[in-house]
């Protein structure tokens, strides 16, 4: 499959998709990170300096927070990348961007978020759960 792009798009084939992928990669540390360590400040703060470990109520709602808000903000750009790899008309993500919104309005742009949110949610609380503990291991704020 590899070859065959290659021989039928070129090189610039093996990338299509790439411009929306690092736009849409970027922000989700900031946002979902920074969501989530806002909260921990906050929390450690009420506990008067100190580091405890947030309670997994506490994680569970702001991680999935931070993250429906990155996938609100940058869903759009996932489908733009995924239609540029499986073939839409659109060559450029301009391109895609028009042809997504002529065929379907603003909803096309945010098929799958769903499914989507409900894949990630593991990973999301566990990798904050995973920061959250070894930052209470190694008594870090």
């Amino acid at each position: 499959e590899l070859r065959a792009v290659a021989r039928s798009q070129g090189w610039r084939g093996l990338y299509r998709g790439l411009v929306p992928s690092l736009c849409g990669g970027f922000p989700y540390v900031g946002i979902n990170f920074g969501m989530y360590h806002y909260h921990a400040l906050e929390y450690s703060k009420e506990s008067h300096g100190s580091t405890p470990l947030l309670p997994l109520r506490d994680i569970v709602v702001w991680a999935t927070a931070g993250n429906a808000l990155h996938q609100l903000l940058a869903y759009p750009l996932d489908t733009c990348r995924r239609c540029m790899q499986v073939g839409c008309e659109g060559q450029s993500l301009r391109q895609v961007v028009a042809e997504i919104y002529a065929a379907e309005g603003l909803r096309g742009f945010y098929h799958g978020l769903v499914a989507n949110q409900l894949r990630v949610f593991p990973a999301v609380v566990s990798g904050v759960s995973a920061f959250e503990l070894l930052r209470w291991v190694f008594g870090k704020a």
